[in-house]
C-alpha cells in the first residue's frame, strides 16, 4: 500500500481515550496551525493539516468540555481551507 496521510496516520497521544479534552486540543492545535509535511510518494511531499482536521472533527464528538470543543472548532473553521 502506498503511503499517504490518509492511510498512514501519525500517532495521537498515547491513551488518547484517557486524555483530557484540554490536553487533546493542546496536542492538535500546533499540528493544525503549523502542519508538517509527509512523504506520500517517493520525492512527493504533502501537507497533512487535513489529516489533523479530520481527526479533530472526529474527536469533537466525544469531547465533553464545551470550552475546549468551542476552542477546537474555532481553529478548524479558520484553517480547514488553508491547505487547499
Amino acid at each position: 500500500m502506498e503511503k499517504s496521510p490518509e492511510n498512514n496516520p501519525v500517532d495521537l497521544p498515547e491513551n488518547a481515550e484517557k486524555t483530557s479534552d484540554e490536553e487533546m486540543v493542546d496536542f492538535l492545535l500546533p499540528h493544525i496551525i503549523n502542519p508538517c509535511e509527509a512523504e506520500v510518494a517517493p520525492g512527493e511531499m504533502a501537507n497533512i493539516r487535513d489529516f489533523y482536521i479530520r481527526e479533530a472533527r472526529r474527536l469533537l464528538e466525544a469531547m465533553t468540555d464545551d470550552k475546549q470543543k468551542h476552542r477546537l472548532q474555532n481553529y478548524i473553521d479558520i484553517y480547514e481551507n488553508k491547505s487547499r
